[in-house]
């Protein structure tokens, strides 16, 4: 049996704010929620998780690897379900709301609203200069998983993870019924009125929320780490993605 209601669902690209809108979140005192990301719950059904292993750690849209995490609604069955349902449930409490978040779930959004029909999902997206350098950065060494391999990666092989995970976020408009995008730059530049913005959709009290402290530096200290080579592959492969999500898209003069 089903008793968790109208569950929320944050996802997004890596390093977009997700890790801050969630734990915000989970200090509202009608919300409630397992402390570590869905994918590394125990006992999770293999569809939600990341079975390939650190290979496509944060590179999980990427068309090298054939959107091998993507489930929709015709990936239902029972016995996904039940399992889902078993895993959320012990982490949730009568007359709170049920929350989680995974950056992946980008990938599995449409399934989840296939079990959770009353769910809410919150994706957020950032400005692709420091979303980029930051995902570069982060496959080199990532602290929460200090065993992780460091990985090399490209300037455009995170350029493509950005610009195919939020083409998939522009698609789940069509698909959920509850479903708010967020950009990163607003929750740190205006943060009272996007916090209210989500505790309205999510049918939170604000008067309950505590604002959380926001560092509001990382772009700034990212988008220092960025050259010109890098400003040329970024704008040429995500495109007018950057403008249809209100960045400007900058012009990079390369040296040869």
């Amino acid at each position: 049996m089903n008793n968790i209601i109208k569950p929320i669902f944050i996802f997004g690209n890596p390093k977009t704010g997700t890790t801050l809108l969630w734990k915000a979140l989970l200090n509202h005192p009608d919300v409630c929620g397992p402390t570590i990301e869905g994918q590394d719950l125990d006992n999770m059904p293999k569809e939600m998780k990341h079975f390939f292993g650190h290979v496509t750690f944060m590179l999980w849209a990427h068309p090298d690897f054939r959107m091998c995490y993507w489930v929709d609604e015709n990936s239902y069955n029972d016995k996904i379900s039940k399992n889902l349902i078993n895993v959320y449930s012990k982490y949730n409490k009568s007359n709170e709301r049920f929350l989680t978040k995974s950056p992946a779930d980008t990938m599995r959004a449409r399934l989840l609203q296939k079990i959770f029909p009353d769910a809410f999902f919150i994706s957020i997206v950032r400005d692709p200069y420091s979303n980029i350098q930051s995902i570069v950065s982060s496959r080199k060494k990532d602290d929460r998983y200090p065993n992780m391999p460091s990985q090399f990666t490209t300037i455009e092989q995170a350029s493509e993870q950005w610009f195919y995970a939020n083409t998939i976020i522009l698609s789940h408009k069509e698909f959920l019924k509850n479903y708010l995008i967020i950009r990163y730059e607003d929750i740190i530049e205006n943060s009272d009125e996007t916090f209210k913005k989500i505790l309205s959709f999510c049918q939170l009290d604000y008067e309950k929320f505590e604002m959380p402290d926001i560092d509001k530096t990382k772009n700034n200290i990212r988008f220092s780490e960025i050259d010109n080579y890098d400003i040329e592959v970024i704008t040429r492969i995500c495109g007018p993605l950057i403008e249809h999500f209100g960045y400007k898209r900058l012009g990079g003069k390369i040296k040869w």
